[in-house]
């Protein structure tokens, strides 16, 4: 609804534009006598500036529309993608936090438990990489590519130390966090471009 009623009001801005532009053409022309070439040259010129505006507006609109038509149309698939992502890592929440308890209760005596842990998180990460890509953003790709490579660091270490655990536990926390906020960031601009008139 905002953008629409930014285009209504930049309309009126350009059309007030033209009449003021006009009116000194005519202004010039009559009281101080500037030739008809030079007014008729100063007209062409902010018209051809002016029909290059409108131009723009009408290929940024069209672009606008196809954008908004491409999302919609993938949307549903996604979602059930990210549901699926929730879901399947959901479960991980209470792994980690049972893990990180026995850990530091028995003073690291269970860290390869807490490994093997890690090592089925990454896994998991692993076998989902075709439907990650398929749903999240490019910037969370990027992201989760990091997380992968703390959690092998971790998996491939002799012994794990207090800090490695919470990093490892922290890194699972992250990877569920960012699959919820990108479920949400989705349902949020799908029902914004919904709403949205062209």
């Amino acid at each position: 609804m905002g953008d629409k009623r930014d285009s209504v009001e930049l309309i009126v801005l350009v059309i007030i534009g033209i009449n003021m532009l006009f009116l000194m053409f005519f202004l010039l022309y009559f009281m101080f006598n500037v030739s008809k070439e030079i007014t008729a040259g100063l007209i062409a010129f902010i018209g051809a500036i002016i029909g290059g505006f409108i131009t723009y507006l009408g290929v940024k609109v069209t672009l606008d529309h196809r954008d908004k038509e491409v999302f919609l149309s993938s949307a549903t698939e996604k979602l059930q993608g990210l549901e699926k992502l929730n879901a399947n890592y959901n479960s991980y929440l209470n792994k980690a936090a049972a893990h990180e308890q026995a850990f530091f209760r028995e003073n690291g005596i269970s860290y390869m438990f807490v490994k093997e842990f890690f090592k089925e998180f990454y896994n998991q990460l692993i076998g989902d990489t075709e439907l990650i890509y398929e749903v999240m953003s490019y910037d969370e790709l990027r992201i989760l590519e990091f997380h992968k490579k703390t959690f092998k660091v971790l998996i491939y270490k002799e012994a794990l130390s207090n800090e490695d655990v919470k990093a490892g536990i922290s890194k699972v926390r992250d990877v569920n966090k960012m699959f919820a906020v990108s479920k949400n960031n989705l349902d949020e601009k799908y029902y914004k471009l919904r709403s949205k008139k062209y």
